[in-house]
């Protein structure tokens, strides 16, 4: 009996050992790291203003391929429709899959 007792003893004051040295290894890693993955107040704002999406009306040789392929979707004239902005789309491949097929288009 005393055998179990002794097995049973070492693995919990293996465990208690383990968790400890994991502990103290992630505080230790925690500091080391700790200023690795900050950027800079400026450079956070420079790939924000970056990555703003702009208003494509401008383009008008996008605006008339936009309201052609509409016109010839729908079988309205042009001038039934107005296009008010076009913006870009950041919808992952899945989604404009979902909203492909809720229009009925495969």
């Amino acid at each position: 009996m005393s055998n179990v007792y002794n097995i049973s003893m070492f693995g919990l004051v293996f465990i208690l050992l383990s968790s400890i040295t994991f502990y103290i290894l992630s505080l230790i890693l925690g500091i080391i790291f700790k200023g690795r993955n900050r950027i800079k107040e400026e450079e956070r704002l420079k790939v924000i203003e970056k990555n703003k999406t702009k208003d494509l009306v401008d383009d008008e040789a996008l605006v008339a391929v936009i309201s052609a392929a509409i016109s010839s979707y729908t079988g309205a004239s042009v001038n039934s429709f107005r296009i008010k902005s076009v913006t870009e789309a950041s919808t992952p491949a899945w989604g404009m899959v979902e909203r492909f097929r809720r229009m009925g288009i495969r």
